[in-house]
């Protein structure tokens, strides 16, 4: 058994809260996972025919600004910059 190994069998013996490596990076994938599909579907706006922005609502200006806006911005409406 490494040292590491050591560390952490003793915190979780003699600690209420031990962290949990596994569903950590569990939450780590699961986070990238959905930014990969925040992308495409915001990279899927490029796409699509001004019939089909119609269609759900946006102009062109309002996808390009929606496709463009970066990963880690989520909590904005379409439109409202």
């Amino acid at each position: 058994m490494g040292s590491i190994d050591t560390i952490w069998g003793y915190i979780r013996e003699t600690s209420s809260w031990a962290p949990r490596p596994k569903a950590a990076m569990s939450g780590v994938f699961a986070r990238l996972e959905t930014v990969r599909a925040r992308r495409r579907s915001r990279r899927a706006l490029l796409d699509m025919t001004e019939e089909q922005l119609q269609d759900i609502g946006i102009s062109r200006d309002e996808a390009l600004k929606e496709a463009y806006r970066p990963f880690w911005d989520t909590d904005r409406e379409v439109g409202r910059r």
